[in-house]
């Protein structure tokens, strides 16, 4: 798990990663906006298998749920 303090706004946030000679293995992209003081919660999962690779991950970003 990793924190990104970020100022209010619009934000776009690209995930990815390097396997063999793809530099931007199961690329994923959201575009999102934070209000002042507010958390957002990002999670990232890459395809299935590292034979499709070349085949986009799957990014969702949502605020955390309420108590």
């Amino acid at each position: 798990m990793h924190f990104f303090p970020l100022d209010a706004g619009r934000h776009h946030l690209q995930v990815s990663y390097p396997y063999l000679r793809l530099s931007e293995a199961g690329k994923a992209s959201a575009v999102f906006d934070v209000a002042p003081n507010q958390l957002v919660q990002a999670s990232y999962r890459s395809p299935r298998s590292v034979l499709v690779a070349f085949l986009p991950g799957k990014l969702s970003v949502e605020p955390p749920a309420q108590s």
